[in-house]
């Protein structure tokens, strides 16, 4: 299924860019031991949980104005695509994936941005958005 991940441009070197380049890549917009990096034509899969993106890039570009310039959409192929009602605050991250496999309560939990969708891959095709 065609779906829309919000990410991050970077240099070869990490640092954050404003151009997509041949040395670019794209991470998530989580930092830290849970961020990905993403390359066109290339299948990315979680190490815990699953993918975040949007179903439309109308929603994507809705949610990607509330972060720094430098950020992109990235239209592509996702596998075992599921609607999410409900997110946890990014520093819960790793929190909420090992509290719902040991089916606990969640604490920190809030409603999520229209069309968000999970999935547990992604193959980003093109960038469909840049926010310079």
């Amino acid at each position: 299924m065609t779906v829309y991940k919000v990410v991050c441009i970077r240099a070869g070197n990490g640092n954050y860019i404003k151009e997509v380049s041949p040395n670019s890549y794209f991470t998530s917009v989580i930092g830290g031991e849970m961020s990905l990096k993403y390359h066109i034509g290339e299948n990315t899969v979680p190490v815990i949980g699953r993918l975040f993106g949007f179903d439309t890039v109308e929603n994507a570009i809705h949610f990607i104005k509330y972060f720094q310039y430098g950020s992109a959409v990235l239209e592509g192929e996702a596998e075992n695509v599921g609607r999410v009602k409900f997110l946890a605050e990014v520093k819960d991250v790793l929190d909420f994936w090992k509290t719902k496999k040991m089916k606990k309560k969640l604490h920190n939990v809030y409603k999520a941005p229209l069309g968000t969708i999970s999935f547990s891959s992604f193959v980003p095709t093109k960038v469909v958005y840049k926010r310079e």
